[in-house]
């Protein structure tokens, strides 16, 4: 005589409420942001491909200081923040986020420059440094964004909230 209450073992298991079971991913796909207090996307007037693409945008502008003045690290992703923020939160919280970040890097930077005379040229090493992590980091942020994710820069302060 079998057990009634045994478990059918072709039966899926049901995701307790509330978590991020299968259904909950399908219903969800594409409209969540790896932080809660994040903008879902397409939640302005842009649609969900317009707000990646814009968002992508944002931080692959920093990367515009390799053709030209350093100053264009800033400059790159506030050109499309300024225009986009109005119609995407989404846009709008890249946008601050990477010049928030690029701020920070290039003070670093500058920091490094003006005392590479005191430090007898060690400051240097601080201005590379500076230099490559904002490249990658920037080269990450806006592959996260074109999947639809928001990636908070490490080591950034908060100039724009």
């Amino acid at each position: 005589m079998e057990d009634e209450h045994k478990p059918d073992s072709q039966e899926s298991p049901q995701p307790v409420e509330g978590t991020a079971g299968p259904d909950w991913i399908e219903r969800n796909s594409g409209r969540f942001s790896s932080r809660p207090d994040q903008p879902a996307l397409g939640s302005g007037k842009l649609s969900e491909g317009e707000d990646r693409t814009w968002g992508m945008f944002c931080h692959l502008a920093a990367l515009s200081n390799l053709i030209g003045p350093s100053i264009l690290n800033i400059v790159g992703p506030l050109i499309p923040w300024l225009l986009k923020r109005q119609e995407s939160p989404w846009v709008d919280a890249h946008g601050k986020e990477s010049i928030n970040f690029q701020l920070t890097m290039s003070i670093l930077a500058w920091i490094g420059a003006l005392a590479m005379p005191i430090t007898c040229g060690v400051s240097v090493a601080l201005s590379v440094a500076a230099g490559i992590f904002s490249i990658v980091m920037a080269v990450v942020a806006s592959v996260r964004a074109n999947e639809g994710k928001f990636m908070p820069y490490p080591f950034s302060f908060r100039f724009f909230r």
